[in-house]
């Protein structure tokens, strides 16, 4: 069944919802977090399949609006569980296939998007998080951002600073926001901004 799906709002806003679950390469080392290597970072695997990631990017070239956002279903940003050495990934989401990940940032390049924004679910958390050119370089170029909406009901009520909050920030440089509260993410821009400008999680 084919879900992905591009729908626009004139010409403020292309909506491309990708479908991350039919066409992936099975998960690396047996799926879960992992320590990242040669089966994850295999060049030939993809999450979204090579006809869906030709359809986004083509899209991409051929948008004239204002916002390009890519809703999804796993995080798509790099999220290192420590920041110590022999830190592990989650091999389900994008970091489990960081080739088509940058393959995918490759052709936003490409098309000239500049203001990519990328929203996820999934995680039952809220996530503010930069997408950068090369994730194991902090100070690399800012090429978009990701929201990661929290779930309404699951784990009761949540918590302001989950347990792991510290630690993720510290491992993370690029996760700039990470909240465990239930609701929902709000998303908006200032009549001027050319980026986000909020992320408000409320229960």
């Amino acid at each position: 069944m084919r879900l992905y799906r591009r729908l626009t709002f004139g010409r403020l806003a292309q909506f491309d919802v990708l479908d991350t679950r039919q066409y992936r390469s099975d998960q690396a080392y047996g799926d879960g977090w992992q320590v990242p290597g040669p089966e994850s970072e295999d060049p030939s695997r993809t999450l979204t399949g090579a006809t869906q990631e030709r359809w986004l990017v083509d899209g991409w070239r051929r948008s004239r609006a204002r916002w390009n956002v890519l809703p999804q279903q796993v995080v798509f940003a790099e999220r290192r569980d420590r920041p110590t050495a022999g830190f592990k990934l989650s091999m389900d989401s994008w970091d489990g296939y960081p080739a088509s990940r940058q393959r995918i940032l490759a052709g936003a390049e490409a098309a000239g998007v500049e203001n990519l924004m990328v929203l996820t679910g999934d995680v039952h958390v809220s996530y503010g998080l930069d997408l950068k050119a090369d994730f194991r370089d902090p100070a690399s170029r800012t090429v978009g951002t990701e929201i990661v909406t929290t779930s309404i009901t699951s784990g009761k009520d949540g918590a302001d600073r989950p347990s792991n909050h510290d630690t993720l920030m510290r491992a993370n440089p690029h996760l700039r926001f990470f909240n465990g509260r239930r609701g929902y993410a709000k998303v908006s821009s200032a009549a001027r901004a050319p980026a986000p400008t909020s992320v408000r999680s409320r229960t």
